[in-house]
């Protein structure tokens, strides 16, 4: 990654390794939970923003390589997770920075383990409001789209419901509805 000099690193967790990055910064350590679950951890970029800022690290979680992929893949899993790699980074307390569902996970920590908690930012987390925001996701991802591109969008989208779009269609739609 371009600007932070990051360290692979591995927590050992029941049914194999969770497999992450550290940055080489200095300042308090803030452990970046992605989106998904089942996603590829993509938050290398906020790492950098972090940059002289925190000491950061950011893991893949459990369920994709490089990280274990078998086992339950429950909340309570990716809490122990979260607390191995804590522990494996030798952090007693840490700042949490999740994204949607790494938000949702971030609030679980904390509730969990509130001793190894600094503070939580979460960013458009799973869980915060009502319905967790459901009911205006789909009309705030494409209310400034062209025409065209909402027309395509909802094509891929019942194509998806019906079990028909493809792994490259998948990715069609979410590049076009997360720039």
């Amino acid at each position: 990654m371009a600007g932070v000099r990051e360290h692979e690193f591995r927590a050992e967790v029941a049914g194999g390794s969770i497999v992450g990055w550290r940055s080489d910064q200095s300042g308090p350590p803030a452990l970046l939970l992605h989106g998904g679950p089942s996603l590829s951890e993509y938050l290398d970029s906020l790492a950098v923003e972090l940059a002289g800022v925190h000491t950061t690290a950011r893991y893949q979680q459990r369920g994709i390589a490089p990280s274990v992929e078998e086992g339950p893949l429950d909340v309570e899993t990716h809490v122990a997770d979260a607390v191995a790699v804590l522990d494996a980074l030798g952090w007693d307390r840490a700042w949490l920075v999740g994204h949607s569902w790494g938000g949702h996970l971030a609030m679980h920590v904390a509730a969990a383990h509130p001793d190894r908690v600094q503070g939580l930012i979460v960013l458009d987390g799973l869980g915060a409001v009502g319905d967790g925001g459901t009911a205006m996701l789909g009309p705030n991802l494409t209310a400034l789209l062209s025409d065209e591109v909402r027309a395509r969008v909802d094509e891929l989208d019942a194509k998806g419901d019906r079990g028909e779009a493809s792994e490259h269609e998948h990715r069609e739609q979410m590049q076009l509805v997360w720039p």
